[in-house]
Order: C-alpha cells, then structure tokens, then sequence
C-alpha cells in the first residue's frame, strides 16, 4: 500500500502541477540526490542538491521537500533544517526555501549534503524528496507553475525491528547447583551497538545485578546469586535495545534446581527393552530397506556417571554417560559374519531422556565397506524404550530379535542398535 501511495503522488507531482513551455536547453535545472537507495534505523541520511542556469537569467522559487509512506508531503523551509507540512491538492500550502530567487545566467550552485539526519524509528516503508522550481508567486496564488521537471528519488526504509537478538541462555533444564551463574548473549545482526543501559535481567520477577563482557554489537552478560537458590522452578528474563532504541524481543526462560537429583541418574542394573529400527543398505546402485524389531532383557553396569551393556549374544559393548538425566552412548552399527567383508566406517550413536524408571534411546547408524570386492553402504534409525526389570518376572523373559532379510547382505554382516544386533 505504501508504494502504491507513493506511485499516486508521483502521478501528481509530475501531472498534476502545471508546467510552463520552455524551451528545454534554457531552462534552469535542479536535482536532488539522497546517499543510498535504502536505509535502517541508526543510519544516516544525506541529502544534496545541484542548481544550475544554462540559460538568460530567470527568477524562481525553490521547493525542496520529503513524500511520507502515508502520503504526506512536507517542504523545508529558508533554513534547510526545517519542515513544514503542505496539501498536495492545495498549492498556497507550498513552502519555498527561497523566494523570487534570481539566477543569473551561468549560473551553477552544488550543495553537497545540506541535510543530514541520524534516522530514529519512523514508520517503514517508500520515501522520496523531490526538488523543482516554479514561477515565482504561482503557489501562493494557489496554481503553481512548474519551471522544468520536478527532480525525485525514492528510498527505502526500515526500523529493522527483530534485528537485536538475546541467545545463549543458561541454564536451562533441570540443574542441582544452587548458586548457577545465569547467562545470555545480546548481538545485533546489522553490527548496530548494544545500548548496555537498556539491559535489564531479572530473576524470578526481581532486577538483578548483573555482569557485562563485550561491547558493540555483541555482549555477554552474566548473574551469579550470593545465595542458595530454592529448589524448584525458577524464571529469568532479559531485555535490551540497541543505540537506536530498537528493541530485542524479550527472552524468557525457566530452569529447575532439584539438589537431590545428583550429577547423573544411576540405571544400574536389569532392563526390560524393545526397540524398533528402520535399515537402508545399498550396493552397485540398488538399495533395500528393512525394518528390524526386538524385545528382551539386558543388565546395565554403571560407574560414576559411565555405563556400558554387551548387546545380545554377538557380544557387541555399548559405552556411553549420563549427565543429568540425559543418556548418550555409542559403539558399532554393524559386525561382520564373513572374512571378504571389509568395514571402512561403523558407527552407531543414540541420545534419551531418563525419567524414574523409563529412558529412551533414538540412534542412527551408518557402516561403509566392501563385500566380495562390492562396495555398499548401511544407513539406520533405531527408536528404544527401556523400562525397569521386575526381578520376580525375569524368569519368564527371552530375548526376541527379528532378523533382517536383506539378501545381499544377510549372510554377510549384522545390525547392530541399540540393544539388539
């Protein structure tokens, strides 16, 4: 709409102000440039103008002004600095910058950046200024008179709200260090600088202190508590803006202190699994994909915050660590069952969430080699449950474990996941 606006008044500057008939080559001449055909929040603009009088001497009035997105027009006035509102249907409304102003022939003026402006935030959207002559007194007389064309250039702004960011919060999740140091970084993707009194962080509703590092358009900032933190939930949030008063959307998040939670959830011990995995392996251009499933039961060991488990009856050891309640391990994808298969990479990770006496695990895998001087590759995705074993019912538990059927490679080498190979 706002461009559409602007193309509607620069129909009715061009036409609808009336134009004497000159002869072109005599006519005296003005234009007006702007430094760049686009513009943020923060940056400058300059205006210039060139006048000049090829022709006999003449008498003029000057207008220079701005065109709004919303249509307004303004004109500065004799001082350059300036502006006064007009009615594009109301020509008495015009200002002059200069009045009945005799250009000499020969005549040649350059006012290189007469108007300069550091922009704040205004509306976003087209701009043009425009510069033309007219017969002296024709405004007033509420029919201007058009000496030349009208000069106009078009510009683009925008407040380039959204620009400044807040990232990097910590912590978040669930922690058991009651006195965490609380953190975030404020950046500004245009490089524009942060204003470090507009930051504001608080703490479960409350302003805090904090610490600042950094400076210009990226900052760090930083709040460690002088005392034990409550267990349970706990919320911050930080704001900011920029030298310009643009404004970071503001960031807000939570984290949970629970002290009896120590640094990693202990899963020693018997755990009933399933475990589903989807498997692609390709060789000489043609690939199969088979879906692989299996349930049974497995004894995990656990030291400090490390565990390890020996997969089903292959023999295949899973290491990983837990950090919190989170569980990452990794080991092989795939073993191989004949001597010609050659293994060039195999390796199978998978991440979960422990919770009580539940985690899951979601694994990918990937193993490339060769098999009877064949080349192939083996990609998968596993999805596991595992849940605490009832010791009275592990009597009645046996490993299940559907085989693949992939017929190049069944004989050749075996899956292994999660749990099961």
């Amino acid at each position: 709409m706002a461009r559409k606006i602007f193309f509607i008044l620069l129909f009715a500057l061009l036409v609808l102000i009336p134009q004497r008939g000159y002869v072109e080559s005599s006519l005296p001449e003005i234009k007006i440039f702007t430094n760049g055909p686009s513009f943020r929040s923060g940056d400058t603009l300059s205006l210039a103008v060139s006048l000049r009088n090829p022709g006999a001497e003449m008498a003029v009035d000057v207008y220079l002004g701005f065109i709004l997105p919303n249509g307004a027009i303004y004109f500065f006035d004799e001082t350059l600095k300036n502006l006064v509102p007009g009615d594009i249907r109301d020509h008495a409304t015009f200002t002059a910058v200069g009045n009945d102003v005799t250009l000499p022939s020969g005549f040649d003026l350059q006012l290189p950046g007469f108007f300069s402006l550091k922009l704040p935030i205004i509306p976003d959207g087209t701009y043009a200024v425009f510069a033309f002559l007219a017969e002296p007194g024709s405004a007033q007389s509420g029919s201007i008179q058009v000496i030349g064309g009208v000069s106009l250039v078009s510009f683009s702004y925008t407040s380039a709200q959204g620009a400044i960011e807040i990232i990097n919060e910590y912590p978040i999740g669930t922690i058991s260090n009651r006195r965490p140091t609380i953190s975030a970084t404020v950046r500004s993707s245009y490089n524009s600088e942060i204003d470090l009194s507009t930051i504001r962080m608080t703490l479960d509703g409350s302003l805090v202190s904090h610490n600042v590092s950094g400076a210009g358009s990226n900052v760090q900032l930083s709040y460690t508590p002088s005392y034990d933190l409550a267990e349970g939930e706990h919320r911050v949030s930080v704001n900011a803006k920029d030298v310009n008063g643009v404004a970071a959307k503001e960031k807000a998040w939570r984290f949970e202190i629970s002290v009896a939670n120590p640094e990693c959830v202990n899963i020693s011990g018997l755990w009933n699994w399933s475990e589903t995995v989807t498997v692609t392996c390709t060789a000489e251009g043609e690939s199969e994909t088979e879906t692989i499933s299996g349930s049974g039961v497995i004894n995990i060991n656990q030291k400090g915050c490390n565990v390890n488990w020996t997969a089903s009856s292959f023999n295949v050891d899973r290491t990983g660590t837990i950090q919190g309640n989170n569980i990452q391990v990794s080991g092989q994808f795939v073993i191989p069952l004949e001597e010609d298969v050659n293994i060039t990479q195999n390796i199978f990770t998978a991440k979960g969430n422990i919770s009580g006496n539940q985690f899951n695990l979601n694994g990918s895998g990937i193993a490339t080699g060769t098999y009877e001087d064949i080349s192939f590759s083996c990609t998968g995705t596993s999805t596991a449950v595992f849940t605490r074993a009832n010791t009275s019912s592990l009597s009645s538990e046996k490993e299940v474990i559907r085989e693949p059927s992939l017929l190049f490679f069944n004989n050749a080498i075996k899956i292994v996941t999660t749990v099961a190979p």
